[in-house]
């Protein structure tokens, strides 16, 4: 640190309190001494925070005084601590005490921060007006001489007389490192060169005259320097090279980085250091502390991959966000496929085997009374057993293979209806033996033999054997006139609709229920929506209405309905209204009018299922089954 102890222009000197002033927290009493001395008060001191490599170089040897090393090495390289609350000290202490007040109450700046280069603050300091104290290299007091020497006096004794010096509790100790390139041409030459330029006696007497001490000599050109500034018989002139001569054994180096020069002395960390100077002007440790954290997180950016790695990942992150929300939704949908697969699984299973139950419930009530029928009866009812068992047993390994394919398995639509129908013929002739007519088959209309079903196609065939199951049985249908035709709704909607003509027959009043005509008319047939019907059908949305009817508290009738939807993984319960369904015209036709929605779940909608069929069982055979 270099300083005035007097202006040139004023014979009255300061009080040269900054001679005996120990470390950081001495130096800054002493400034305030200066600054406020009623009598002859002292300019401030400058730390100028222009945009220069000396912003990092003099916030360095801050760091080091507060007891804490700038660069630490660790498993993964070198980073900077500077932005811990230890390694602030000196930064708070400055930033607290940069302003004074006096007697009076008036703010004095101790300590100035303007911004202006390093060179800039030096001409004005050495004008002897505007600054009274200003850390620079060593180099500076040949020049500071030269000045005071053109403009005030030639004698040693009146510079330094005005000029005081004063050692810095921790120093940076810099300098220049000559080297030879691998591949240069006159190598020979160039390391001549190299040794002049580092030894040569001539040479390194005028490097030394201008303060640019050569450290291949043993003395550093510290004699020369002194000769130059007074000689051994100036005191002033000893001091000051005898300090000097204590910085550079005291003074710290840098460890040896190789990122340096392009990426710690950057044009973005010098800026970010230039930030850092000005929260130190303003006196708020809190804005001192967060910057000095930003500034650290810069330069270790910079030189140790983890922090980069992390301040990758925070420019990346809105990004990694959308992946990883794209990844949680994708498991989302996937765990709701899953359930939906394993509903359908139990749906299908259950209603099979509940099917079964009832079937042998009712075939062990025709053995018991076997025996006021012919041997030909049980012989056929056999058969019918066995086709059945048989047909069931393949309809639940094809709905596994089903699951077990995700679904994506094709078939010919018309192979799946026929199927659906075979079976439901199966279970008919078993519930039924005593039935002489067998229903025919359905009419397949508007040429559905060129589309298939692509999605749970098996499951298609169990909602399909339900519907004509319940058809053939049902006395209000005509089973031999069902048709399945294409269905086309809304917004390319497609689907197949499945068409059962009224019987006819009056078994009204006779109806557990006691249903009116009115309300029979209005029962609704089954469409199976949403199969998007083209070459290759995607997806299928099935709406099926059991014949099964139940009595709210209002009397009002409520059909079953269930759909089935692959898109939303959930078994839901919807509602149409019959301007939906304008463009069907079917004529005298059972056509889906309108759809009830019904305030009942799919569990309970199964179970009142499940008990009807029991319910038949019960009425065909024992009692107890």
């Amino acid at each position: 640190m270099f300083y005035w102890k007097k202006m040139p222009w004023n014979s009255k000197p300061f009080r040269d309190t900054l001679e005996d002033a120990s470390g950081w927290p001495g130096i800054i009493d002493a400034l305030r001494t200066m600054v406020l001395d009623p009598e002859n008060p002292a300019p401030p001191m400058a730390m100028p925070t222009g945009l220069t490599f000396n912003l990092l170089h003099d916030y360095v040897p801050l760091v080091w005084a507060s007891g804490e090393p700038f660069f630490v090495k660790s498993l993964f390289g070198t980073r900077t601590d500077m932005g811990k609350r230890a390694s602030l000290k000196v930064p708070f202490l400055i930033c607290q005490n940069a302003t004074a007040f006096d007697q009076n109450g008036r703010s004095h700046r101790i300590i100035s921060f303007p911004e202006v280069s390093l060179e800039i603050a030096a001409l004005h300091f050495m004008k002897g007006r505007e600054y009274v104290a200003l850390i620079k290299p060593a180099s500076f007091l040949s020049r500071w001489h030269r000045s005071f020497r053109n403009t005030v006096s030639a004698s040693p004794e009146v510079f330094w007389d005005c000029a005081g010096i004063k050692l810095l509790p921790v120093s940076f100790k810099g300098g220049t490192d000559l080297m030879v390139v691998n591949g240069t041409g006159g190598k020979e030459m160039a390391f001549r060169l190299a040794r002049f330029l580092a030894r040569d006696d001539n040479y390194t007497d005028i490097a030394a005259k201008n303060g640019y001490l050569p450290a291949q000599n043993s003395d550093f050109g510290l004699n020369v320097l002194l000769n130059a500034m007074g000689g051994p018989s100036c005191e002033g002139a000893k001091n000051a090279i005898f300090k000097i001569h204590t910085a550079m054994e005291k003074g710290r180096e840098y460890p040896p980085l190789p990122q340096l020069p392009d990426r710690v002395e950057s044009i973005q960390i010098l800026e970010a250091m230039q930030m850092l100077w000005r929260r130190i002007g303003e006196g708020q440790v809190e804005r001192v502390q967060k910057y000095a954290g930003k500034v650290a997180l810069k330069i270790n950016s910079s030189i140790y991959w983890p922090s980069s790695f992390w301040v990758l990942i925070k420019k990346l992150w809105p990004a990694i966000t959308f992946i990883l929300a794209l990844a949680f939704l994708g498991l989302y949908l996937q765990s709701r496929k899953i359930a939906w697969r394993n509903r359908l699984l139990r749906i299908a299973v259950d209603s099979l085997r509940r099917r079964d139950y009832v079937l042998v419930s009712r075939a062990g009530a025709f053995v018991s009374d076997c025996r006021r029928v012919s041997e030909q009866s049980c012989e056929d009812f056999s058969k019918y057993l066995h086709d059945l068992k048989t047909r069931t047993l393949r309809l639940e390994e094809n709905i596994r293979k089903d699951l077990e394919h995700s679904g994506r398995r094709s078939f010919p639509v018309s192979t799946l209806i026929h199927e659906a129908w075979e079976n439901a013929a199966s279970q008919y002739r078993l519930a039924y033996p005593s039935a002489g007519k067998q229903p025919r088959g359905p009419v397949l209309k508007d040429e559905l033999d060129h589309l298939q079903v692509c999605r749970m196609p098996y499951v298609l065939v169990a909602i399909l054997q339900d519907w004509f199951y319940n058809s053939m049985k049902n006395d209000l249908y005509e089973s031999d006139d069902t048709e399945v035709r294409l269905w086309r709704g809304k917004r390319k909607k497609h689907g197949l609709a499945v068409h059962s003509c009224y019987s006819g027959n009056d078994p009204i009043s006779d109806h557990p229920l006691g249903l009116s005509e009115k309300q029979i008319s209005k029962l609704p047939d089954m469409v199976i929506l949403d199969l998007n019907l083209s070459q290759g059908i995607s997806g299928m949305e099935a709406l099926r209405n059991i014949p099964g009817f139940e009595y709210a508290e209002t009397a009002v009738f409520h059909p079953y309905v269930i759909i089935w939807s692959h898109f939303d993984g959930e078994l839901e319960l919807h509602e149409m209204f019959a301007e939906q369904n304008s463009e069907i015209h079917l004529n005298q036709d059972r056509v889906v009018r309108t759809y009830w929605k019904a305030e009942t779940n799919l569990e309970t909608a199964l179970r009142g299922f499940l008990s009807r069929l029991m319910e038949e069982g019960v009425d065909h055979g024992d009692a107890s089954s």
